[in-house]
């Protein structure tokens, strides 16, 4: 997703310009300016690039907000500002709640990236939670945090909020959990310092876009690869069902065999037939009585 920037009239002249109320926070401890399209120019704006990655359409924009991030070296976290403009407008004179949702996405996204590391299929949204505590205003600056909670195999938890610049109070809260595809090259998923000295802000600025262009047309999955990948998902899926029905049978015999026994009978019943007398077996009838007085299925 690309978020364009917006020269904030009354509230900062550039881009660059660091918001006064975080000009002492980010000079305690090292922070980095982040953002795709600050750390990933290349990829992030030429066309070529985004089809060796394989991208059909356009990326999300919106020139509506102005977000400025950066990242906190020490505490792995991100902190930055948030502005929106009149364009987004929800009920009268306050921010439209679908703007505040776009915003926090991008910015938790952006907190995955700096800290799982730089994956080219992208890290997907799997789950956004919004907390509306109070109406965000329009043109003014807010305080936007993130940080990463625990992860678990290949989920991200992530949790992060608007913020008054003075006093603190929250406006908005989000709490999401983010998706790592599986790489299906080794290289698919990089240290994010990595990506960025290979083809990113930290690379040579000379020939960066053929070469972006030929190393991700030379891990594109071939048709051989794809299909690789799809019959171990079928066997994956067929193993996981025969061993679910087994696990079922074991389990329903375990129980059958540990079931008390109060009664067990056997009956028969000889019919006689034949002309001279003889006896011979017609039918024979046989079942037991289980302590809860039912037949079994194979005695019926």
């Amino acid at each position: 997703m690309r978020v364009s920037y917006v020269k904030v009239d009354g509230q900062g002249a550039t881009e660059d310009e660091v918001p006064a109320f975080l000009r002492e926070e980010l000079t305690l401890t090292r922070h980095v300016r982040t953002g795709f399209d600050i750390d990933f120019p290349a990829i992030h704006a030429n066309p070529a690039v985004h089809a060796a990655l394989g991208y059909k359409g356009q990326y999300f924009s919106s020139g509506r907000m102005d977000i400025k991030r950066w990242w906190n070296e020490r505490d792995r976290s991100i902190v930055g500002s948030v502005y929106f403009t009149k364009e987004c407008e929800g009920p009268p004179g306050v921010t439209h709640g679908g703007a505040i949702a776009t915003a926090l996405d991008d910015v938790l996204g952006t907190q995955v990236w700096r800290y799982a590391g730089y994956h080219r299929r992208g890290m997907p949204t799997m789950s956004l939670t919004i907390r509306y505590i109070k109406k965000v205003p329009m043109e003014t600056l807010l305080v936007v945090r993130a940080s990463v909670t625990r992860v678990l195999g290949r989920r991200v938890h992530v949790m992060g909020g608007l913020y008054e610049p003075l006093t603190g109070e929250p406006y908005a809260e989000a709490d999401g959990v983010f998706f790592l595809p599986r790489p299906v090259d080794p290289e698919d998923l990089l240290p994010y310092e990595e990506a960025l000295r290979r083809f990113g802000r930290l690379a040579p600025a000379e020939d960066q876009v053929p070469e972006i262009r030929a190393y991700y047309a030379a891990r594109r999955p071939s048709g051989m690869a794809k299909l690789a990948l799809l019959l171990r998902t079928a066997f994956a899926c067929v193993s996981a069902a025969a061993a679910g029905a087994l696990l079922l049978r074991t389990v329903e015999r375990t129980r059958m065999r540990a079931a008390p026994v109060t009664a067990h009978r056997i009956r028969r019943r000889v019919v006689t037939s034949g002309r001279h007398g003889g006896e011979r077996r017609r039918c024979v009838r046989a079942w037991s009585l289980r302590g809860d007085g039912a037949r079994q299925p194979w005695q019926r």
